[in-house]
């Protein structure tokens, strides 16, 4: 079988598996978790609508920590890519423990970015660097993005 068949079939094996812990345990940390590969899959489809369905699914009941956290940052990328920007900012707009500053830093950062608004991106992602680098987290990723914003400005400046 070739390689892209067989996981395919694994996929399709999973998203069953996702949708029955889903049926059988609602609101259990095992339903969470397969709302978070289901929205997965359908980000990896481009199937942005399906993804923000299981995201919101996610925010709006799971208790409040790391799983709803992370779904809260990966709806926001979602509607960054729907071009809903505003939902997306309020999504990040509070860091709600330390350990996700970087992140949602970074996400608010993309949403000012797509708005425009570089001045406001650049001061996010320099705020996503430093919860970064306090929690040692790699930010070369950060960095070009900074590097690139403040490249920008210079260049503006200079015209």
């Amino acid at each position: 079988k070739p390689v892209a068949e067989q996981t395919e079939a694994d996929k399709t094996e999973l998203e069953a598996v996702a949708a029955q812990l889903k049926a059988d345990f609602p609101g259990s940390l095992y339903a969470q978790f397969a709302g978070l590969y289901l929205a997965k899959f359908a980000i990896e489809a481009n199937n942005f609508e399906t993804a923000a369905a299981e995201l919101q699914d996610l925010v709006d009941t799971g208790d409040k920590g790391p799983v709803t956290y992370l779904a809260q940052v990966r709806l926001a990328r979602v509607f960054i890519q729907q071009e809903k920007l505003d939902e997306a900012l309020a999504l990040v707009a509070t860091t709600p423990e330390a350990s996700f500053a970087a992140q949602y830093e970074e996400v608010k950062g993309d949403a000012f970015f797509a708005k425009g608004d570089e001045s406001a991106a650049l001061t996010a992602y320099q705020a996503a660097r430093a919860a970064a680098t306090s929690l040692g987290i790699n930010t070369q990723v950060l960095q070009r993005k900074i590097d690139d914003l403040a490249g920008a400005q210079l260049a503006g400046a200079d015209a």
